[in-house]
């Protein structure tokens, strides 16, 4: 056995390779391109790592691409037969293959609980506390995120391999629990400790959008650029709330510029890219921005090629808004037919597809169609928390619930949608130009019914 920084037994005689894991890890902590070619190293020093097997199946599984699959499959049986062969590994190890075990079937929360439970057993593995952050995240589990992170920040110490980047995690959870100072402190306290914690700076980041605070935001970006921008895609996310920050303030040109250079600067089939990108799109539109066509083309190009993958709901959703702002309803009403398939699965996702997704996006396409949607705007709302991701992320088909219904004249539906939104963040641009739609509609009745008024009496 040999021992890592973070206090985790591995089973292996080769120092190499637990050093070379270690650079894994650190890499996953800061959101740093190189946590694979980390893993592929400690592969060919040898040793056979059971971790190794098994942290590389679970950063395919987070990236919720089907084409992985069979790539996860093999990942998780070599990782098996080396605990096996290692006469039934270590805690850190087992954990690792009974979480990738559960993550490869669609059982996020499962897994998640398998990866909780070790780190709060053993506070010093931050690794599991990471990855169990991530499957909860897009499981649409914020209160397990903060049960868990309230436990371990509680139980550590400042000196803990690591500590930064666990408040990070910490920081996130009490800012999608709407407890906006505790998470701007702690996330101010992780940036201190671990000066690239690309996650404890977007959760600062997410403070701020939420407040409305959008000098600070901004600030808070530039002042912390030189160390996201050497992050792996996670660098586009960042960029993506800059850029909100400068469309709030009316900067679209910059917000134009950002989303050119930083946010979608290329095709990708990341999901999180391809949600960065669609979603920035609607937003600008929503505020009179000319996107442009060739925006949208492009951004649904990447949706396209993923239309029958309903293997994440929060990214067939955002394939779906792709598709529309390119007027490509054909495919979005296959990727909504997968979506709608996709309920019968038995899996995590499957019941999310069940409780909101298809509904939500036969919904959307009713409304890019002409055609009225059935069911319930305000309903869907309340249930969009199951599709994971974060409020603020989550908050562009809210906005489209409320455009769907100011545009069928569903007064009472934009007043309740537009009260649960207040309830998360402050009112923006967005809000206000449908407050002065209404207010508009109103005189405009006002005045034809004095006029009606007057030719009744004439």
């Amino acid at each position: 056995m040999q021992r890592d920084i973070f206090q985790s037994d591995h089973s292996t005689d080769v120092p190499e390779a637990v050093s070379a894991f270690e650079d894994a890890v650190w890499a996953v902590l800061r959101h740093q391109p190189h946590a694979l070619p980390a893993l592929e190293r400690a592969r060919a020093l040898g040793g056979g790592m059971p971790a190794v097997e098994a942290l590389h199946g679970l950063a395919l599984v987070l990236l919720a691409r089907g084409e992985l699959q069979a790539d996860v499959d093999r990942r998780w049986l070599a990782a098996q037969s080396r605990v096996h062969v290692c006469g039934g590994g270590s805690s850190l190890e087992r954990a690792l293959v009974a979480a990738l075990g559960l993550a490869r079937s669609g059982h996020f929360v499962a897994a998640s609980d398998v990866l909780s439970a070790h780190a709060r057993a053993r506070p010093q593995a931050v690794i599991a506390a990471k990855l169990a952050c991530s499957l909860l995240f897009m499981a649409g589990d914020a209160g397990g995120m903060l049960s868990l992170t309230t436990d371990l920040v509680a139980r550590g110490a400042d000196s803990q391999p690591g500590r930064g980047y666990l408040l990070g995690c910490h920081s996130f959870a009490l800012e999608e629990a709407g407890r906006y100072d505790e998470a701007e402190r702690i996330g101010r306290d992780a940036v201190a400790l671990a000066p690239d914690d690309a996650w404890g700076m977007h959760a600062v980041g997410h403070v701020y959008e939420m407040r409305g605070q959008v000098v600070e935001g901004i600030n808070w970006f530039v002042q912390h650029r030189g160390s996201w921008s050497g992050c792996n895609n996670f660098r586009l996310h960042m960029a993506w709330h800059q850029a909100l920050f400068h469309l709030e303030r009316g900067e679209c040109e910059l917000a134009l510029a950002l989303y050119d250079k930083d946010i979608h600067p290329a095709a990708s089939s990341d999901f999180r890219d391809m949600a960065n990108a669609a979603s920035m799109l609607l937003r600008m539109e929503q505020l009179g921005v000319a996107v442009g066509p060739r925006r949208w083309a492009a951004v649904a190009d990447d949706a396209a090629s993923r239309v029958g993958d309903a293997t994440l709901v929060f990214a067939s959703l955002h394939g779906l808004l792709a598709l529309i702002g390119a007027g490509r309803l054909e495919e979005a009403g296959e990727l909504v037919e997968s979506l709608e398939s996709a309920v019968h699965a038995p899996s995590d996702q499957g019941r999310v597809a069940s409780q909101v997704g298809a509904r939500l996006a036969r919904f959307l396409l009713d409304g890019a169609s002409g055609r009225p949607g059935a069911g319930d705007p305000v309903a869907m709302a309340d249930d969009l928390a199951r599709i994971g991701g974060s409020g603020a992320q989550r908050d562009i088909f809210v906005r489209a619930l409320i455009a769907q219904a100011d545009e069928a004249g569903d007064a009472a539906a934009v007043g309740q949608l537009m009260a649960r939104r207040r309830r998360m963040k402050h009112d923006d641009l967005f809000a206000q130009r449908i407050l002065d739609a209404a207010a508009r509609r109103s005189a405009a009745q006002a005045r034809q019914s004095l006029q009606r008024l007057g030719e009744l009496h004439s």
